[in-house]
């Protein structure tokens, strides 16, 4: 559903329920435990998975979220090859792609660029029926990125900067006010949001 989030009047009681069914289905997930024996790869792949969805096929967030899960979660079950890791990874975000943004789906030879052409088109195949077999091909996952515009839109409202109109800014306008912090709002929300694609390292460092 397209702008779910919305906040309007007419929505807003919807986006709420919405809401509150990918917050149930968040929380019947499996856990992610951090048993792969290619833990030691994981921030090198989600590294290489950002660049490339950023810089080669420019994906929206959500896509790089779910292809990060998928890869973390089949990580997690089973023991791959150390050669295959990389088609995992690919078939991971291919799959996501799918899922989010069919429009921009890359073809299987685009995506073996990625690679230098080291794989054939069957393991393409082969590996992803693998891997939605090994989802049951329940793909419909909520994370942290499906969440982040409604909460972004419900953090912050104009009311909210009427009492504080021209203090610590030159412009008194409260429209401006309120456009000024949005984008700040949104600037950090997404910085956390890529942070915390590596939060399974960041924990593992520190413990």
């Amino acid at each position: 559903m397209d702008d779910w989030w919305s906040s309007s009047s007419d929505s807003f009681s919807l986006s709420a329920e919405i809401h509150e069914v990918m917050k149930a289905k968040e929380a019947s997930l499996r856990a992610w435990v951090g048993q792969s024996p290619q833990l030691n790869m994981r921030r090198y792949l989600v590294d290489w998975l950002i660049n490339i969805s950023d810089n080669i096929f420019h994906f929206d967030p959500p896509t790089i979220h779910l292809a990060i899960y998928l890869l973390d979660n089949f990580m997690d079950r089973y023991e791959i090859q150390d050669k295959t890791i990389y088609l995992i990874a690919l078939i991971s975000l291919l799959i996501a792609v799918k899922m989010e943004e069919d429009s921009k789906v890359p073809k299987i030879s685009e995506l073996n660029r990625c690679v230098d052409n080291r794989f054939e088109l069957k393991e393409y195949l082969h590996i992803e029926l693998i891997l939605l077999r090994s989802f049951c091909f329940d793909l419909v996952i909520p994370t942290a990125a499906h969440f982040i515009d409604y909460y972004e839109t419900i953090a912050l409202s104009a009311d909210d900067l009427l009492k504080y109109k021209g203090y610590g800014d030159s412009c008194s306008d409260p429209s401006i006010l309120y456009k000024k912090a949005r984008l700040t709002v949104k600037k950090h929300i997404h910085y956390f949001l890529e942070i915390s694609l590596q939060r399974e390292c960041l924990k593992i460092a520190c413990s």
